[in-house]
């Protein structure tokens, strides 16, 4: 059975977990915490609706935990 960390990271928000998680797998595959690009899109639709900014929030979310997590240039990209 796997057991959970009971680690708290950053402020232990859900952003900070997903930051956290990013800086893993970055490493694991050997990959340079310089930059880290989170980017944000429009959906299938193509119409930008309330959704559209959900996601892009969400992005930025990550973007600050990684800033605040690390000190490394995090860019977050809206198409």
């Amino acid at each position: 059975m796997n057991e959970m960390k009971n680690e708290v990271i950053g402020k232990g928000t859900w952003l900070d977990k997903v930051a956290s998680a990013l800086i893993e797998r970055e490493l694991s595959l050997g990959r340079p915490l310089d930059q880290i690009r989170v980017e944000s899109g429009i959906g299938a639709s193509g119409i930008p609706h309330i959704g559209s900014l959900g996601d892009a929030v969400r992005a930025y979310g990550v973007a600050m935990s990684l800033k605040n997590g690390v000190q490394i240039k995090a860019y977050c990209i809206f198409g």
